[in-house]
């Protein structure tokens, strides 16, 4: 029911022979939702390492404050 407006829309629709709970996506690829946040896929890595980084340094600083105040 949405193929004239889908043929010009940007995104998807998953089921396009759904005539409701088509899920539509606004996005063809990860790397569209990734321009919207200003993220690189080519950066994956490192923001990875920055995330992982971050959780590391909070559960020792979580752990070592138990200690202290104990």
């Amino acid at each position: 029911y949405a193929g004239d407006w889908v043929a010009s829309a940007v995104g998807y629709i998953n089921n396009p022979n759904a005539t409701s709970a088509c899920q539509y996506c606004s996005f063809k690829v990860g790397d569209e939702f990734y321009q919207s946040l200003s993220w690189s896929f080519a950066h994956r890595w490192r923001n990875i390492g920055i995330l992982l980084g971050f959780v590391v340094f909070n559960v020792a600083f979580t752990v070592l404050m138990i200690r202290i105040y104990k």
